[in-house]
């Protein structure tokens, strides 16, 4: 039997959190080599990029975005088709920059400005495909249903009050564990 890719709560909601904060110094390293080096790629690696934030702020507080009244319904299919479809975004960035960035070769930061702007785009490829491996497994038995959990993955739309999606949930909000009695407490 082939090895499954385990998704648990705190890898979830950490990889989706490293989508979001990815964005700003890409923002930042892409738009400074575009400029310099009057190149557009990996300049355009912000689009894909930017979805890439959105989609990953929108899963990791999707609870309260739901409770809000918001009529925006996401199934497993829709996040899992939105993984692949940035993750071939992303490398459909990533692959043009490596065969132009080096062809800047007047000016040495240049070359090494353009590789830096193309580390976070590798990242939320890397994280991209993740999630579409972790998933898409289950997604591609969709006439079986999952798997672990043996449901049946058409339609399944999201219910805040009964999410099954618990890895999206915004795991800082949980209440502080109790202290131990094992521990001396300093007044």
């Amino acid at each position: 039997m082939p090895p499954q890719l385990v998704l648990t709560p705190h890898l979830t909601f950490f990889l989706r959190k490293t989508t979001v904060f990815t964005f700003p110094p890409a923002l930042i390293l892409c738009v400074v080599h575009g400029i310099v080096a009057e190149c557009a790629v990996p300049a355009l690696g912000l689009i894909p990029l930017f979805a890439s934030a959105v989609l990953g702020a929108f899963l990791m507080y999707r609870d309260k975005i739901a409770f809000s009244g918001s009529p925006i319904s996401l199934t497993r299919a829709h996040v899992c088709l939105s993984d692949f479809g940035l993750g071939v975004a992303l490398i459909a960035i990533l692959i043009p920059s490596w065969i132009f960035v080096p062809q800047c070769w007047q000016h040495r930061g240049d070359i090494m400005l353009g590789t830096y702007a193309t580390v976070p785009l590798m990242i939320n490829f890397a994280i991209h495909v993740y999630f579409f491996a972790a998933n898409g497994l289950c997604f591609l038995s969709i006439h079986e249903g999952c798997p672990n959990c043996r449901q049946s993955l058409h339609d399944q739309e999201f219910n805040p009050a009964l999410s099954d999606m618990e890895p999206y949930r915004d795991l800082e909000d949980q209440p502080p564990k109790p202290a131990s009695d094992d521990y001396v407490r300093l007044p």
